[in-house]
C-alpha cells in the first residue's frame, strides 16, 4: 500500500470514527467526576475514622461534606455527633478519675 493510499484512507475512515471518540471520551470523563464525587467524602469519613481511631476526638468532617445532603453527608454528620460524645465521654472520664485520685490523696 502506497503512503498517498495509506492517506486516502485515513482521510475517509477518520471522519467515522470522530463521534465514536468523541462519545468514549466524554464518556471516560463523566464517569472520573462522577468517580470523583462519589469516593472524595468517603476519603474524609476514613481519615476522620483514623484520627478518631488515633485519639483525636476533636476531628470534624460535616464541614467537608459540601453542601451534600446524600446519605453520604448523614453518615459525616452521625460521625461528627459520634466523636461529639466520645469527647465529651472522654472528658468526663478524666474528670472523675480527677476527682477520685483527689479523695485518695485527701480524703
Amino acid at each position: 500500500m502506497s503512503p498517498s493510499m495509506a492517506a486516502d484512507l485515513f482521510s475517509r475512515t477518520w471522519p467515522k470514527f470522530v463521534p465514536w471518540l468523541s462519545a468514549l471520551l466524554g464518556a471516560g470523563f463523566s464517569a472520573f467526576l462522577v468517580a470523583r464525587y462519589l469516593v472524595r467524602p468517603v476519603a474524609h469519613l476514613r481519615r476522620g475514622l483514623s484520627a478518631l481511631a488515633g485519639g483525636d476526638f476533636s476531628v470534624r468532617i460535616g464541614s467537608e461534606m459540601k453542601g451534600r445532603r446524600d446519605e453520604i453527608a448523614a453518615l459525616a454528620d452521625d460521625f461528627d455527633i459520634s466523636a461529639q460524645r466520645l469527647d465529651e465521654l472522654r472528658q468526663a472520664q478524666q474528670r472523675l478519675l480527677h476527682d477520685v485520685s483527689h479523695e485518695l490523696r485527701s480524703p
